[in-house]
């Protein structure tokens, strides 16, 4: 494994958890159906909270223009940074009784929370949040001369580079301390159900939120069995803390 690599899957927990919205739609029975089938939905960015998605890094035009590019060519190492193709799913490094998490992702504790266990790191990526987007001229005028030139090595870096951009985020979304997958999608998809071994991960628990209906409660205990995990768990408000308590 090279340097960068063990640098990056240093950073990455052995547990991760995601937040699942319940609103009593037909929508619920498909998120259980892939609760069931140990699948992660992938979304399309437009789809998410975030208008600023993929848009961390981005193209100085300014400084191209100088250089002597033609608007033409300027749109086309735009490309570069268009990877609206590819769906996210996100997961978080926070303990679980996180609160604010529970209030933006499961419609004010309706839902549930599912905890995994990372067992390779190869598809995860920790988010990396910036003060300010970054604007770039010469990575495009290095990248295209590589291109040009043949250097193939090279070529991938820079393109690794571009990657990048779908692992920024605004500083002001730290707090959710995200990890995230990303993964191609159909052509004209809004997004797509993706097993999770194929992503190196397993199901660990399941949790149901403090305010989870009975109905979606029994739901997802019968899940949790079937999936070998036990009883699910259920929250309560701690008696005395600003926390949650987790029991079976």
């Amino acid at each position: 494994m090279d340097e960068a690599r063990k640098v990056r899957f240093s950073t990455i927990p052995s547990k991760l958890i995601k937040f699942i919205w319940l609103d009593e739609s037909e929508k619920d029975e498909k998120k259980f159906l892939s609760l069931q089938r140990e699948e992660i939905w992938f979304a399309q960015k437009d789809l998410l909270n975030d208008p600023y998605e993929y848009k961390g890094i981005l193209l100085d035009r300014k400084k191209l223009s100088e250089a002597g590019y033609s608007p033409d060519v300027i749109e086309k190492y735009q490309i570069l940074f268009d990877f609206s193709d590819y769906g996210i799913t996100c997961l978080s490094s926070n303990n679980m009784d996180y609160l604010p998490m529970w209030a933006y992702y499961t419609n004010n504790h309706k839902g549930f929370c599912v905890e995994y266990e990372v067992i390779k790191k190869d598809c995860i990526h920790e988010v990396l949040y910036e003060p300010e987007r970054i604007k770039v001229a010469s990575l495009i005028l290095q990248s295209g001369d590589a291109i040009i030139s043949g250097q193939v090595e090279k070529a991938n870096f820079y393109s690794n580079l571009f990657l990048q951009n779908l692992f920024i985020k605004a500083k002001s979304w730290e707090h959710e301390k995200e990890y995230r997958i990303v993964y191609p999608l159909d052509e004209n998809s809004k997004g797509m159900n993706v097993p999770i071994h194929r992503l190196g991960m397993r199901t660990s628990r399941i949790v149901a939120g403090i305010n989870c209906s009975e109905d979606n409660k029994k739901k997802l205990n019968e899940i949790s069995n079937s999936l070998g995990l036990g009883n699910v768990y259920t929250s309560r408000i701690h008696p005395e803390q600003y926390t949650i308590d987790y029991v079976r």
